[in-house]
């Protein structure tokens, strides 16, 4: 009866470590699919739980690839729904354990938050203003650091409760279209035409900028002919009336 009670604990605190084990992990996995049509594969991916990271398509060559972050919980219907696809080609899973981190950090949270408390107790207790200055400063870089461990700790938190999935799709059967070859005699026809058109285009741009410069330069001489003449013009003669009288 002993060994059947002792069996019994060691079975289930083996179960409460695995979980413990399981629920610090950060998973990713890659797997890549053939499936018959690349484009219809991406609206369904589209419509699965989770958020898109990066996602890119070429239906024209039968490929493309996303990534997924999808909750821990979601993870077996996602990969349910990814089976369902096509053809797995391959699979597989990345795991990294951060028990030992996240246990540091909340070990240092706790020191800190003592520290905290510690420190704005003596400050209430201090009457020199040099040493109220430095206390205020030691709460300052404590405080940043309690705001450091913590988003490191939400942070953690958020990966662990959540699976990266990279998946690459390639379709079966892609048609692609040969590039159609030129013959030298096309080659030379074509050679022509882009050459009138260049010549064209070269005569077009001259004419146009000739009459840019025209006209200014018609202005410029007009101008100065206008000058020219206001200078050589001859003043007129005074008549004095007298002299005739006479």
């Amino acid at each position: 009866m002993a060994a059947a009670v002792l069996l019994f604990v060691l079975i289930n605190t083996a179960a409460v470590h695995a979980a413990e084990y399981d629920r610090y992990l950060i998973r990713e996995y890659h797997i890549s699919i053939t499936v018959e049509d690349v484009e219809a594969a991406f609206e369904i991916l589209e419509n699965m739980p989770g958020l898109s990271l990066s996602s890119q398509i070429n239906a024209d060559f039968g490929f493309g690839h996303t990534n997924r972050r999808v909750n821990v919980s979601d993870f077996d219907g996602a990969l349910a729904t990814l089976r369902e696809l096509g053809e797995v080609n391959h699979f597989n899973s990345n795991a990294r354990n951060v028990f030992s981190e996240v246990n540091d950090l909340r070990s240092e949270l706790l020191v800190r938050e003592g520290e905290y408390r510690r420190l704005m107790e003596l400050l209430t207790e201090v009457a020199e203003l040099e040493h109220f200055v430095v206390i205020e400063n030691r709460i300052s870089r404590v405080i940043e650091n309690l705001e450091h461990i913590r988003g490191r700790l939400n942070n953690l938190s958020f990966e662990t409760g959540t699976v990266i999935i990279f998946i690459n799709l390639a379709q079966e059967h892609v048609e692609i279209t040969p590039a159609r070859i030129d013959t030298p005699l096309e080659r030379i026809g074509h050679t022509f035409v882009n050459s009138a058109a260049f010549t064209l285009s070269a005569v077009q741009v001259i004419l146009v900028a000739l009459v840019f410069i025209s006209i200014p330069l018609i202005i410029l001489l007009g101008g100065a002919w206008f000058i020219w003449k206001l200078f050589r013009r001859k003043p007129k003669e005074e008549v004095n009336v007298f002299d005739e009288r006479r």
